[in-house]
C-alpha cells in the first residue's frame, strides 16, 4: 500500500485556535478509493493463501466496503458476492448509481436482504449458507469478510496505516486522531496500534451508524482475541456518539449534504454524505461545544473516501434544489462577458 498525503484542512466552522489536518485515505486509487484498501490488501492475500477464489461480503446500498472489495477482488481474478441491506426487495430497486454501479460493472453477485432481517447473527448465517452452497455447486472455496469488518488480517491492515502515520510525524505533530466510524474496524486497528506504541495521542471515532456501546463491545472482543483482554476499550478510544443514522431526521440529512457542499466549495475535498460529512459535522459540533474531550488543538482527521456516493440520485436532487444553475450563464454573443454570481 502506498503512503497517502497529509495537509492542513481549513473547513468552515473550525474554531480559530484549532489546527486541523487531513490524512487523504481517499487517494488510495480511483475505483479503489478509500480506507478499506489497506485491510483488503491483507484480507485478499489471506484468501489467496488459503485457496479461496470467492469473496463474500455484506453492506448497505451505499457501502464503500462492498464497492472496494468488488473492484479489488476482480483485479485479482476473484469472484465477489455481497448481501445488500435494503428496504425494497425488488432487484430493480438497487439501480445503477454510485457504489452499486461499480459493483455491477465488475460483475459482483448481489443478494438483497430486507432490512427487517438484517442482524449480525442472521447475516453471518446467510453468508455461511452462501459459502456452503457455492462450494457444493462449483467446488470453489469462499473467504468471508464478516459484517463487522473485524478479522485479524484486516486488523493488520490498519496497523500498517498507523505505521504510515508514525512515519509522517504522528507523535510529534498531532494530539488527536479523529474520523468517521461505522462498523468500527478502522479505529479498532488504530486505537490498538496507538496503545501498543505508548498511547501518545488520543483516538476519537465519530460513530455514524451504531450506538457507541456496540463499537466498544466489538473492540473488546478484538482485544480479547489478540491477548489484550486486560485492556478496556473505553480506555483506548473515545467513541463520539449522537450522529448516527437513527439519530437524525430528514432535515439533518440535508445538513449533511450542506457539509458536503460547504467543505467542497471551501477546500476542494469531497466528502461521503453518509459517513464523512456526518463525521465532520459531528467533529465541528464537539469542537465548539465539548472541547475538553480532545487532548489538544492539533487534530488529524482520517478521510475514509466515498466520493462515489455524491452520484446518488437523492444527492443529485438535493444539489439541483440547492445550487440550481448557480455559477452557470449562457454566453451567446462572444463579446461582452456575462456576470457569474458566486451566490447559491
Amino acid at each position: 500500500m502506498c503512503s497517502t498525503p497529509i495537509h492542513r484542512w481549513e473547513v468552515p466552522g473550525l474554531p480559530d485556535d484549532v489546527e486541523l489536518f487531513i490524512k487523504r485515505e481517499d487517494m488510495t486509487g480511483c475505483a479503489l478509493s478509500g480506507n478499506k484498501v489497506c485491510k483488503l490488501e491483507f484480507q485478499l492475500a489471506e484468501a489467496i493463501r488459503t485457496g479461496c477464489s470467492v469473496i463474500i461480503g455484506c453492506g448497505s446500498r451505499d457501502s464503500n466496503q462492498c464497492r472496494t472489495t468488488a473492484v479489488a477482488a476482480r483485479r485479482l481474478g476473484l469472484e465477489s458476492h455481497f448481501l445488500i441491506k435494503s428496504g425494497d426487495m425488488g432487484p430493480e430497486s438497487l439501480g445503477w448509481q454510485s457504489n452499486i454501479l461499480l459493483q455491477r460493472l465488475v460483475g459482483a453477485h448481489l443478494y438483497i436482504v430486507h432490512i427487517s432481517d438484517w442482524t449480525e447473527k442472521a447475516v453471518i448465517a446467510r453468508m455461511d449458507r452462501l459459502a456452503d452452497d457455492i462450494r457444493k455447486r462449483t467446488g470453489k472455496k469462499s473467504y468471508i469478510i464478516p459484517p463487522s469488518g473485524y478479522d485479524l488480517p484486516g486488523l493488520y491492515g490498519y496497523f500498517s496505516v498507523f505505521q504510515d502515520l508514525i512515519s509522517q510525524g504522528l507523535f510529534d505533530k498531532y494530539d488527536d486522531l479523529v474520523g468517521p466510524s461505522a462498523a468500527g474496524a478502522m479505529f479498532a486497528g488504530l486505537a490498538i496500534a496507538n496503545y501498543l506504541t505508548g498511547a501518545k495521542i488520543k483516538c476519537h471515532g465519530i460513530q455514524v451508524t451504531y450506538p457507541a456501546e456496540i463499537e466498544h463491545h466489538r473492540l473488546q472482543h478484538v482485544l480479547t482475541d489478540i491477548g489484550l483482554s486486560e485492556i478496556r476499550s473505553h480506555d483506548i478510544i473515545d467513541v463520539i456518539s449522537g450522529y448516527q443514522h437513527v439519530d437524525v431526521d430528514a432535515d439533518d440529512v440535508e445538513r449533511d449534504y450542506d457539509v458536503v457542499v460547504d467543505v467542497a466549495m471551501a477546500t476542494g475535498v469531497i466528502l461521503d454524505p453518509h459517513y464523512g460529512a456526518r463525521a465532520v459535522r459531528g467533529l465541528l459540533h464537539q469542537l465548539n461545544t465539548n472541547r475538553h474531550r480532545f487532548k489538544g488543538n492539533r487534530l488529524l482527521y482520517i478521510h475514509t473516501g466515498g466520493i462515489f456516493s455524491v452520484y446518488e440520485k437523492r444527492m443529485q436532487d438535493y444539489l439541483q434544489k440547492k445550487l440550481g444553475t448557480a455559477r452557470v450563464v449562457a454566453w451567446e454573443d462572444g463579446t461582452s462577458v456575462p456576470f457569474v454570481t458566486d451566490a447559491y
